[in-house]
């Protein structure tokens, strides 16, 4: 499934993130991967399950296709111009007078910061996890652009479960379930309907 994660900042949404990847313990219940806790689990099983796309991007002083293409191995030319339509990176590439073999200079500073989140998003669909995690991953993107490639990640079925953690409630208007998280609670959950009738 599709599930949305809602909140203000400092609510608890990256919190979440990091007691599935084990980073954080959680001080009471259980986390539950295919029905197995994971506290069960090696640290690199539960990650070879799992693809995270942070806020804070991390980009090489390197090419544009290294730079998507970090984490994977032996990825096809198909596959990469796949994800690279996917996530909307097509027009950038065919403009650069390098394309793929452009350097992005150091942090990518050649690119604006929506081409930057683009450029993580394809990196964590090149890894073909289970679970794909978005945490404030279209943050940079116009809403035009957001739209495109979340129904694109929808529309392809690009894992078995992705996680949408977002300040907006458009761009997760599709998801299969949307929890609404305030001060570390659970205070809603359900489809985009029931919530926008709920106020």
């Amino acid at each position: 499934q599709t599930l949305g994660v809602l909140g203000p900042n400092g609510c608890g949404k990256t919190t979440t993130i990091g007691m599935l990847l084990g980073l954080i313990k959680p001080s009471a219940g259980k986390i539950l991967i295919d029905g197995r806790n994971i506290t069960d689990l090696k640290t690199n099983t539960i990650r070879k399950q799992l693809a995270v796309t942070p806020q804070d991007i991390v980009l090489f002083n390197d090419t544009l296709e290294y730079n998507i293409k970090y984490g994977s191995n032996q990825v096809s030319d198909n596959k990469l111009k796949c994800v690279i339509e996917q996530v909307d990176l097509t027009d950038l590439v065919s403009s650069l007078p390098d394309g793929l073999a452009t350097q992005v200079g150091e942090r990518g500073l050649k690119l604006s910061g929506g081409e930057k989140q683009r450029v993580a998003i394809a990196r964590m669909l090149l890894k073909d996890c289970q679970i794909n995690i978005l945490d404030e991953a279209t943050s940079s993107l116009d809403s035009k652009t957001e739209k495109i490639i979340i129904e694109n990640l929808l529309e392809k079925k690009t894992s078995k479960t992705l996680i949408i953690i977002s300040h907006r409630l458009s761009s997760i208007a599709n998801a299969d379930n949307i929890l609404v998280i305030e001060n570390g609670r659970l205070t809603q959950q359900g489809k985009h309907g029931s919530l926008m009738q709920e106020n």
